[in-house]
């Protein structure tokens, strides 16, 4: 890092973080870890026999959040606090509803699990709190203020890039791609299988398109919603998120338009109102809702809307991935009946962006078959991040990988340090900060959900350079 950009881009130093603060809240975490695991019944199979234990753990995990939220919008979207909520949601949000009963797992590995969960959101939070991490030389180029008059350009070739996969699968035939709109999504013409071929570098074109959304807000913080410029990339952006939606990933869906949302918020944090929290909060409820129809909807296509015909929803509840259960059920095959995987979860995330066709020999799986282990074959069971982790190493491998998440996390909160929220700083905040909260479902979605960075650096890089290096705020927000 050249001495000048070193000079303003400081490392932080514990004792300006806090250290007393950090304590704390590992204390808390740690106190609700412990009355979470010693509540859990004897008798817990019942569907709503582990709401307590959750209820106590959830507490312990939202009270730093809560107490961050007295200090400013920017300390509450700090991305700890968000992956402390997204814990929540991933791994104890089914519990919280009585989802489902824990069947043909122990009272001891249901106690273990919530510990593992507790170990992991302690070290995250160490993590994100010690010294920080400088960002890549290459993010922090492409963090700077784009020129309003590209903005629209960029919303252009954004979706002409992101739809270019469902084009060509259709060989450019729009009423072929209308028709597979409202195919299931193994039926259309985009669909393959799960080992791809040359056609699998189709698949990364999307991420251009997821986003769109994130710079039609970015353009409106300038012009106003209401512009025309505004409008027609709002238009653009809903024909990407349908065949996105199409394709039938939730996760997909939930970081683009989460993006989308935490850009609103941090682009203008001086301007947060009631109304703002309002319609964030309307957003969150109607997303939920629109990723929930995507369940119903996804495996007999979208077509079955036009024909006035539901399908009937095999849950009752807000559908997350049964995660909990899944951890669980690994801690009754680790290690007493199975040998560590070892590095194998991670290795096969990381080989994730080299396509096939150039490493024939390239790892099939991350070596976690709890389908074949349960009896369920030809059906997919997400496990979590704290799963793969724990079927990595136990629970020194679950910590290592929380305080690795935590120093992203750091590193990633450096991006409020650069001048100005209204540039692609934000944008590159809110992307990476909902790529790390999907990362909670797994490794593997945090390694694809990259790919948005990616794809922003690329096209960024191709615009002329207007200024240089932005500098750091001034004042206490940028370090809290």
């Amino acid at each position: 890092m050249p001495p000048t950009e070193r000079k303003a881009y400081p490392r932080l130093k514990w004792k300006e973080k806090g250290l007393g603060g950090v304590l704390a809240v590992m204390c808390c975490i740690a106190i609700a870890t412990y009355f979470a695991a010693s509540t859990v019944p004897f008798s817990f199979h019942r569907s709503d026999a582990l709401f307590t234990p959750a209820l106590l753990l959830t507490t312990g995990l939202l009270i730093p959040v809560v107490l961050r939220a007295r200090s400013g919008m920017h300390s509450m979207m700090r991305v700890e606090n968000v992956l402390l909520v997204g814990l929540v949601y991933w791994l104890l949000m089914d519990l919280l509803q009585s989802a489902y009963p824990l069947a043909n797992v122990s009272r001891a590995s249901v106690q273990y699990a919530f510990v593992l969960i507790g170990a992991f959101s302690i070290m995250l939070w160490v993590g994100a709190s010690g010294p920080g991490i400088a960002l890549p030389a290459s993010v922090r180029a492409s963090a700077r203020k784009i020129p309003t008059k590209y903005l629209g350009m960029l919303i252009f070739v954004s979706f002409t890039l992101g739809m270019s996969k469902f084009a060509i699968a259709s060989g450019f035939d729009i009423s072929l791609m209308i028709e597979g709109l409202g195919a299931s999504r193994f039926s259309a013409p985009w669909a393959r299988g799960e080992f791809g071929g040359a056609n699998a570098f189709l698949d990364h074109m999307q991420y251009f398109g997821y986003m769109m959304p994130s710079l039609c807000v970015i353009l409106a913080s300038r012009t106003g919603w209401f512009s025309g410029r505004v409008l027609f990339g709002l238009l653009l952006a809903a024909i990407m998120i349908a065949f996105l939606s199409q394709t039938g990933g939730r996760r997909v869906i939930g970081v683009v338009v989460g993006a989308a949302l935490v850009t609103w918020i941090v682009s203008s944090p001086n301007r947060v109102n009631a109304r703002v929290m309002i319609g964030a909060s309307l957003t969150i409820v109607s997303l939920l809702y629109f990723l929930q129809e995507m369940l119903r909807f996804r495996n007999v296509g979208f077509v079955r809307i036009v024909a006035g015909d539901r399908p009937e929803l095999s849950v009752s509840h807000l559908h997350v991935d049964d995660n909990f259960l899944r951890l669980t059920q690994l801690i009754e095959f680790y290690p007493q009946r199975f040998d560590y995987l070892y590095f194998q979860p991670v290795f096969h995330a990381l080989t994730l962006p080299i396509p096939r066709i150039f490493w024939p020999g390239k790892p099939t799986g991350s070596g976690i078959d709890l389908p074949g282990l349960l009896g369920k074959e030809g059906v997919s069971l997400s496990v979590s991040v704290v799963g793969e982790l724990y079927v990595s190493y136990g629970i020194l491998a679950v910590m290592i990988g929380g305080f690795v998440l935590g120093r992203l996390s750091g590193m990633w909160n450096r991006l409020f340090q650069l001048r100005g929220t209204s540039g692609s700083n934000a944008l590159l905040f809110g992307v990476g900060l909902m790529a790390m909260f999907v990362g909670l479902r797994s490794v593997q979605a945090l390694v694809q959900m990259s790919y948005i960075i990616l794809a922003w650096i690329l096209i960024v890089s191709f615009l002329p350079r207007t200024r240089s290096f932005p500098g750091v705020i001034s004042g206490p927000e940028g370090v809290k």
